[in-house]
């Protein structure tokens, strides 16, 4: 048995191969001078036999003997011819991490501090041991490099393979400070314009990196994070999903004995300190610089978190995915650690999720240090509630086994340290906000809505001043701009004092734009709701078209009939998708042409079908006008022509058809990614979502106007329906974001619906100012008030309200159009 010896109170640590429920640990006792703690002890050794359960020396965490110390004056064990230690000499006995050897038996290493009662502190704290003992290499140590910052410099690990290529422009574009990357064998090169390494070693040398980040394939991930450990890199952050666990067994044994390198994951999202860096796959713009600390064992989650303490105004100070996987770098307690430190955090969101311990630990590291007056606000959320035991739910990690790991009992462990559980994801962000020291729940009177006839009445009245104002502005700033710029100076005026008048009557004008938008729309205004008329058997809603006489024409899934309401949602008409030869079809998408007649999207028959409205009901005649790949949405622009989106050959379709349904003069727009939804615009163009794109808008000649994230800098989760209301505005549903957003002519975009929706699917707006939004998610159709006043009066088309004097047709600034 080896044996070593330590000063300082402490004792030898020994390496024992146990063969039964016991232990046995020698040990020689020092006080700080070097002399022996106990006369009886001076020239033997002693031994004890220390009680390990068995099912405890698998566990990753520290033991701790149960009773305050061992008295060894009734040990039984101690070696022939020692002298017992007296009574007044108690012991802690602190086992540290046992992995089986063999079957049967277990390596253990365990520390044993003597300390006389009324003399010396009893040990009782990992922390403790791991910074005095022998075997001191406290990984704890390395928790400081967690933090990162703009200043922090990182390098990538697998830097010019496809996602190390497309995370690093990522985190480049975020303001990450990324100086380089390694991929053996292309040293010397460049690539993304920045230097490539053959090592981590060298690139540290050269670059001073402090962190890195590995998106390398699974079988040689555990190298390149010993690769990161050789190099001394104080942080590195593992993306990599799929290690196997034996490899990162291995890892983990020699990561916690060192402190000089901090790993966070793997198979993680990484870490992000919002506004400055960048280190993962998280996407940034739903981070916002804040006082919310966000820890989780799950990516997407995580990313619902930061989205709802964003939404609510808190922000986040700092976010840590520490990855699903069993054997990980970084745990809750060490981010815990973080938080309670930073004086920037003010409250902690934690994410677990079943299996392991780890929640359990962080719930008695929360009780022993988040306590008192000076506690900050912990709200949890703990996924895998209804998971069957001895089923892996996603994560290598998520499993409950052995009877151990299930959520009802991290739920019960965390409510025990005084943390906020919630049981929806979908509330964490209100949660924290209504608790005390994080967002206060206190409410702003200025911000309540307020629909009275005097408000609507002094908001009209203001409308009609800033544009006035505006006119005026406008006006005088196409006269001035002339005269001023032609010449190099009037009177004491330069032309740079001019170009800065222009610049600031044009930020003035774009102010008043926001501001008249911000009056002339209604916010989260929600009217009535109208179910889906075929209930809940075939799916929820999916397609809209809304008439000028505020009638709708709605689609679900996999339902064979488009439905004909009336604006109050009573069933005016059922149109049943059959065909006598062929049977039935199921609608993806609805619209009516300027003739009357109903045209639908086919996507599994990949057509498209008209029902002439000249015909009975009792015929049911359909008629087959055109076939197209995979048609997705559909539509009607000003000029009559069929608008048809293909969804898998990325295209718009556009066509007229003559009195026998013949199309003619057909046009295609391609190079479109996943296109869903399409709408007319009222130049006599259209606009169209993408899959998880952006939304673009083109002209009647079919050339590319503008996409929305571009020109207004909106960035967009998954957008879905789209239409174009009487003064030119796009409106778009956002799936993965759950609002609606409208993106006028002129100022910033204005959030119409931000709360109630599940799964936005269409979109219509009516005649009347209402906006119908087809909710896929409670199979309904929501509509909501979004103009103060209706866009224009229904009895005249023609003049739009709040413009009495301003004419559309022909003639006038704007072409008529349907609304969809």
């Amino acid at each position: 048995m080896s044996k070593r010896e330590a000063l300082m109170g402490e004792v030898a640590i020994g390496d024992c191969l146990g063969h039964s429920n016991h232990e046995t640990i020698e040990f020689q006792t020092f006080d700080a001078a070097g002399t022996s703690l106990a006369p009886e002890m001076d020239q033997t050794r002693a031994s004890m036999i220390c009680s390990i359960p068995r099912d405890q020396q698998c566990n990753p965490i520290i033991w701790k003997s149960r009773s305050p110390g061992c008295d060894l004056s009734q040990n039984s064990g101690a070696a022939p011819g020692v002298t017992p230690v007296s009574p007044t000499n108690r012991i802690t006995v602190l086992g540290c991490p046992v992995s089986r050897r063999e079957k049967g038996g277990g390596m253990c290493t365990a520390a044993a501090q003597i300390s006389q009662v009324n003399k010396l502190p009893m040990v009782n704290e990992r922390e403790d041991f791991q910074q005095n003992g022998v075997r001191h290499c406290s990984y704890t140590a390395s928790r400081k490099n967690l933090y990162v910052n703009k200043n922090t410099k990182v390098i990538c690990q697998g830097f010019t393979g496809k996602q190390g290529t497309f995370h690093s422009q990522q985190a480049l574009d975020y303001g990450t400070n990324l100086v380089g990357g390694i991929s053996p064998g292309k040293g010397g090169k460049t690539h993304l314009g920045l230097p490539v390494f053959n090592s981590v070693k060298e690139a540290k040398e050269q670059t001073g990196a402090s962190a890195t980040v590995i998106y390398v394939p699974p079988p040689f991930a555990a190298a390149a994070i010993n690769e990161a450990i050789d190099a001394e890199m104080p942080l590195v952050v593992c993306i990599t999903e799929g290690i196997p666990q034996q490899d990162m067994v291995r890892v983990k044994h020699r990561l916690v004995r060192q402190n000089k390198t901090r790993l966070v994951g793997p198979n993680c999202p990484g870490v992000i300190n919002p506004g400055e860096c960048k280190i993962g796959i998280m996407p940034g713009h739903i981070h916002k610089k804040g006082r919310i600390g966000i820890v989780s064992r799950s990516g997407t989650l995580t990313y619902e978190a930061v989205h709802q303490t964003t939404q609510v105004g808190l922000g986040q100070s700092f976010c840590v995915g520490i990855g699903g996987d069993p054997f990980n770098g970084t745990n809750f307690i060490d981010c815990l650690d973080v938080f309670l430190k930073d004086p920037h955090t003010e409250g902690i969101i934690l994410i677990g999720e079943i299996g392991g311990n780890a929640e359990e630990d962080a719930a008695a590291f929360l009780k022993e240090h988040n306590s008192g007056p000076n506690a900050k606000p912990v709200v949890s959320f703990i996924a895998g509630l209804t998971a069957p035991p001895g089923r892996r739910m996603g994560h290598a990690g998520a499993i409950i086994a052995g009877g151990k790991g299930g959520a009802k009992e991290k739920i019960a462990a965390l409510q025990s340290a005084g943390v906020v559980v919630s049981m929806s994801p979908a509330q964490l962000g209100s949660t924290i906000y209504k608790l005390p020291k994080a967002g206060g729940g206190k409410r702003d009177e200025r911000f309540v809505m307020d629909y009275t006839l005097e408000t609507s009445q002094l908001k009209e009245k203001l409308l009609k001043t800033i544009y006035s104002l505006q006119l005026k502005s406008f006006a005088t700033l196409q006269t001035a701009s002339p005269l001023l710029s032609s010449q190099p100076g009037v009177g004491m005026v330069t032309q740079h004092q001019v170009h800065q008048l222009a610049d600031k009557a044009k930020s003035l004008c774009g102010d008043l734009d926001n501001i008249k938008n911000l009056l002339h729309y209604c916010q989260d205004n929600l009217v009535r709701q109208i179910p889906n008329p075929t209930g809940s058997h075939y799916g929820g809603v999916r397609g809209i078209h809304c008439s000028l006489d505020g009638s709708i024409y709605l689609t679900a899934e996999n339902a064979p009939w488009v439905h004909i309401l009336s604006s109050t949602g009573h069933t005016l008409q059922a149109l049943p998708c059959q065909q006598k030869e062929k049977g039935t079809f199921l609608p993806e998408d609805v619209t009516v042409t300027r003739t009357g007649m109903v045209a639908v999207a086919d996507m599994v028959n990949e057509a498209i079908w008209a029902f002439n409205p000249h015909t009975s009901l009792s015929k049911r005649e359909w008629i087959k006008i055109r076939k197209v790949g995979s048609p997705r949405g559909i539509g009607v622009d000003s000029m009559g022509r069929i608008l048809v989106a293909d969804y898998a050959q990325g295209q718009v379709h556009s066509f007229a058809l003559d009195h026998t349904f013949k199309t003619l003069n057909v046009h295609s727009v391609p190079e479109l990614q996943g296109p869903r939804y399409v709408s007319p615009a009222p130049n006599g163009g259209f606009v169209v979502s993408e899959e998880c794109g952006d939304v673009k808008v083109f002209t009647s000649s079919h050339k590319l106007l503008c996409s929305l994230s571009s020109k207004y800098g909106h960035q967009f989760g998954n957008p879905a329906g789209v239409c174009v209301d009487r003064d030119g505005s796009i409106l778009v549903a956002d799936e993965q974001r759950r609002t609606v957003h409208l993106f006028p002519q002129h100022g910033a975009p204005v959030c119409l619906v931000s709360t109630g929706l599940r799964r936005p699917a269409g979109l219509a707006c009516s005649s009347f100012g209402h906006l119908l939004v087809a909710d896929a998610g409670e199979n309904c159709v929501k509509v909501f008030k979004y103009c103060v006043t209706p866009p224009y009066n229904p009895t005249n088309p023609g003049a739009p309200c709040g413009h009495p004097n301003r004419t559309a047709g022909r003639g006038g600034r704007m072409a008529p159009l349907q609304p969809r």
